[in-house]
C-alpha cells in the first residue's frame, strides 16, 4: 500500500515542473512581447522625425530660394500633402509644417531673414524645428 502512495507523489512531481515551466515562459513571453511593441513604437517615431526633417529642410531650401509662400501645409500618414479646407484639414491631416519668418533686418549692402518651419503631428507634438539664416548681399537682390 505505501508503495502505491509513493507512485503518486513521484507523479506530481514532472506535473508541477511542467506548470512551473510554463508559468515562467508566459512571464517572459509578456515581458518580450512589450520589448518589441516598444520597439515598434519607436521605429514609427524615427521614421516619422526622418521624413519631417527631409520635409523641414526642403522647405527652407524653398523659402531660402525666394518663395514667399508661408501657407501651412498639411499630410497624411503617408506624409503626402492633402489640400482643402483649413478647419477641415486640422482634423484629418497627421502632421503640419508651418513657415514664418522670425526675423529679418537690413544692414548696409545685406539683408538677413531668418525662418522658422516646424513640423508637428497630429496630437501637437513637435517632431522638428528648423531656424534657417538667409543673407542677401545687395548683388544678390
Amino acid at each position: 500500500m505505501a508503495d502505491k502512495y509513493d507512485k503518486q507523489k513521484t507523479a506530481r512531481l514532472p506535473l508541477i515542473e511542467s506548470v512551473i515551466i510554463i508559468a515562467i515562459f508566459a512571464v517572459v513571453s509578456v515581458i518580450i512581447m512589450q520589448m518589441y511593441l516598444s520597439a515598434d513604437r519607436i521605429q514609427k517615431k524615427a521614421v516619422n522625425i526622418s521624413k519631417a526633417t527631409i520635409l523641414a529642410e526642403n522647405r527652407a531650401e524653398e523659402l531660402k530660394a525666394g518663395s514667399k509662400d508661408y501657407t501651412t501645409r498639411f499630410y497624411d500618414n503617408d506624409w503626402k500633402e492633402i489640400s482643402g479646407n483649413g478647419t477641415e484639414l486640422e482634423k484629418t491631416a497627421a502632421f503640419k509644417m508651418t513657415s514664418v519668418i522670425t526675423e529679418e533686418a537690413d544692414a548696409i549692402g545685406s539683408a538677413m531673414t531668418v525662418y522658422k518651419v516646424t513640423v508637428t503631428d497630429k496630437s501637437g507634438e513637435e517632431l522638428i524645428s528648423l531656424d534657417t539664416d538667409y543673407l542677401v548681399s545687395q548683388f544678390d537682390r
